[in-house]
């Protein structure tokens, strides 16, 4: 069992992130962040609040959705395939294991995990002589912020044959 949830309750509490800190600064009084009520931070090389940051960082997510598997190859000359697998080799997961993958994004890591309990459940039949099949006990739930992500993961879902057709109320789906 695979699933994809988007929780926008994620998205509700974001802003209220510490509302409370003031901050003062060297600038003019017609400088509007002199007596900002939220934190500030920085985003690249801009000072912005924490908030803006939190939907900023959303934008961008949003807008790199479809190409961010492809950005991780480029940008770490795909060095990033053999982290995640190491990490899947390390959580060693077995059937019957349940996984939530908390901003898990596209599933990348969430589908080596399945990927691993089919194989295992495939060989494991084969040893036995048997058509069963124990991957099904496993539970593999992607959690992400980003709606976008989630439907990459979605797509990429259905490609890989991970998908059972089931796509819940919720935004979830099934495989």
């Amino acid at each position: 069992m695979f699933r994809f949830i988007l929780n926008r309750q994620f998205l509700k509490a974001a802003p209220l992130i510490s509302k409370t800190s003031y901050r003062c600064s060297e600038h003019t009084l017609s400088d509007s962040k002199i007596y900002s009520k939220e934190k500030q931070t920085y985003f690249g090389f801009e000072e912005v609040s924490e908030s803006d940051k939190v939907e900023k960082v959303y934008e961008i997510f949003k807008k790199v959705a479809d190409n961010y598997d492809r950005m991780n190859d480029a940008l770490s000359l795909g060095i990033h395939r053999c982290w995640k697998d190491t990490f899947v080799d390390q959580l060693c997961p077995n059937a019957g294991i349940k996984v939530l993958d908390m901003a898990g994004g596209t599933g990348d890591i969430a589908f080596r995990i399945v990927k691993r309990l089919r194989d295992d459940a495939k060989s494991n039949a084969l040893k036995r002589n048997s058509v069963e099949n124990k991957e099904l006990n496993s539970r593999v739930v992607v959690c992400d912020i980003n709606s976008n992500m989630l439907m990459v993961g979605q797509e990429r879902a259905k490609s890989l044959g991970f998908l059972d057709g089931h796509i819940g109320s919720k935004r979830t789906l099934t495989l």
